[in-house]
């Protein structure tokens, strides 16, 4: 059975049970089959999945060590392959009149006992039930066949009366009136307090739960540094902010610090001080001369250009500790994505359009211009070579929800590798982003009462850039957003709402189909994007 790598990655998991071809059999993955991905920067992906284990309470992870601590306790695998094996071994006979039930322990014991799958009393042939018994912590199990005290099992049957209910499902047996109700089982693989197991269809979408993170795969050369930089998060935040004006055309990497603690225009100096002393003695006194006249000019600059915007961005942004950490992380991708990726913005079209077909200038320099202030949004930009990453962590049964459930790790790709996997798949593809423009957003809060104290200047983008960060509040992707947080609530609704509408006439210009379609959130920054068609909502 040959499966794509997507569908690998959400239908044949770990612990995933699925209809073999053709319906022959119930199956349920045992073993996955994958390749090291050494393409990822490691650091930044563990960054993000140990945001996402945070949902669960440390006694609700199993499998899982500190990603921030433990980092070479993980792998991250592209898949290749998987085994299986059929699961659940309990079988009921297709004769209407029978339809008794039997179960194995295994698939050598089946094989060796019924290798042709035929019911033990007539003959007929012998079909898996597909229900199941399933517990918040992750563990499967087949359903449990009450015993007849006078008959056994052999001649139990599962009558279902025409129901979908299991309430409504009985065990009968064939030979006497014994009947009983489906078996609610204990859970004896966990600890939790609720031990009590449920029956549902195998595949069922609560029967499994893939939990996974999507983020912008940003490219690796130089991520470790900025990552490695303890004001990191400031300096995304003050890129976002724009406060890099001291340096013209600076980018985030130039105001990271080296590896050996030097700031920017230091390591550089350090460079052509080593290559100096390399040079001809005719040489070198000269260029000494000039080095020292270089240093004594960019002195004042280089202790000022990282330092200024970092203590600038503390001034307009008061975020601390996880909130901090959240924001940083975010606008780390959408500064990175603006630097390092190929995208072209509406005064880009203008330019080409003035060269080769000046009679569209008036698109470009009216209509276009125009949608975008009718619509709120501050520019829209095409982005040629988005990079999305889905990384999936581990799942969770019964429940999608952190607080209900137990996230389980997958198991070790190898007995000999004792890194616990985790499974990403890459794709690049063309992307839009939408940015609202923050002014109109803040005039919108007011409008709805929302925006009530310290109200910011409207006339300056750089402080309601600033307002908008210090007001949204950490959003937890299981929850609701509480209503104490009535402003984070509204934003990200509007961005949600916003998202949907374009995606929907997306669809109906494009002529591509819905679920190729797609959104990426940055709720803190007031911004989306997604993979496929990439909208993003920057305030």
């Amino acid at each position: 059975m040959r499966r794509s790598k997507g569908q690998i990655m959400f239908n044949f998991l770990p612990g995933k049970t699925f209809d073999y071809e053709g319906g022959q059999a119930i199956c349920k993955v045992t073993r996955f089959e994958a390749n090291e991905d050494t393409t990822l920067n490691k650091r930044y992906v563990l960054d993000r999945v140990a945001w996402l284990l945070k949902q669960w309470p440390e006694e609700r992870r199993r499998g899982f060590q500190d990603p921030y601590r433990h980092p070479n306790l993980y792998v991250l695998a592209t898949p290749t392959g998987v085994e299986a094996e059929i699961f659940p071994l309990l079988y009921e006979c297709k004769n209407p009149e029978c339809r008794r039930v039997v179960s194995y322990r295994d698939v050598r014991q089946a094989s060796g006992i019924n290798p042709n799958l035929q019911c033990p009393t007539c003959k007929s042939p012998m079909v898996q039930l597909h229900h199941v018994m399933i517990h918040q912590c992750g563990h499967i199990r087949p359903l449990t066949v009450p015993s007849c005290p006078k008959h056994g099992t052999d001649h139990i049957w599962l009558d279902t009366r025409g129901s979908q209910k299991y309430a409504q499902f009985r065990w009968r047996c064939r030979r006497c009136d014994f009947e009983q109700s489906i078996v609610y089982v204990q859970c004896d693989n966990c600890d939790l307090p609720e031990k009590k197991m449920r029956p549902i269809v195998h595949r069922a979408s609560d029967s499994y739960y893939p939990q996974y993170i999507t983020l912008v795969n940003l490219p690796s050369k130089d991520l470790t540094r900025i990552l490695e930089d303890p004001e990191r998060h400031w300096l995304a935040i003050a890129a976002y902010l724009d406060l890099f004006d001291r340096v013209p055309g600076a980018h985030l990497l130039d105001m990271v610090a080296s590896p050996q603690g030097q700031e920017p225009g230091q390591e550089s100096i350090a460079l052509l001080e080593k290559l100096i002393q390399m040079a001809p003695p005719a040489t070198r006194e000269s260029l000494e001369r000039t080095l020292s006249e270089l240093q004594r000019g960019m002195y004042g600059l280089s202790n000022d250009s990282r330092n200024r915007p970092i203590a600038m961005a503390k001034e307009l942004v008061k975020l601390q500790d996880r909130a901090l950490e959240e924001a940083g992380q975010e606008l780390l991708e959408f500064v990175r994505i603006n630097e390092t990726l190929q995208i072209t913005t509406l005064e880009q079209l203008e330019q080409k359009a003035q060269q080769v077909m000046a009679g569209s200038l008036p698109v470009y320099r009216v209509a276009y211009r125009e949608a975008l202030r009718e619509t709120g949004l501050a520019d829209v930009r095409l982005i040629g070579d988005f990079p999305v990453t889905t990384v999936i962590v581990g799942f969770t049964r019964d429940q999608r929800e952190a607080d209900k459930t137990v996230i389980r790790a997958f198991p070790r790709l190898r007995k000999d590798d004792p890194r616990t996997p985790m499974f990403v798949d890459t794709v690049e593809t063309e992307a839009l982003m939408f940015r609202l423009d923050p002014i109109r957003v803040l005039r919108w809060l007011v409008l709805n009462g929302l925006a009530t104290d310290n109200e910011p200047d409207y006339s300056d983008e750089r402080k309601a850039r600033a307002w908008i960060l210090n007001q949204m509040s950490s959003i937890n992707p299981f929850q609701e957003i509480p209503e104490g947080q009535p402003i984070t609530r509204a934003v990200y609704g509007l961005i949600h709402s916003f998202s949907h509408l374009v995606l929907r006439q997306a669809v109906i210009q494009s002529g591509f189909d819905r679920t190729s379609l797609s959104e990426y959130l940055f709720p803190v920054s007031v911004k989306l994007s997604p993979p496929g068609l990439v909208f993003r909502f920057i305030g």
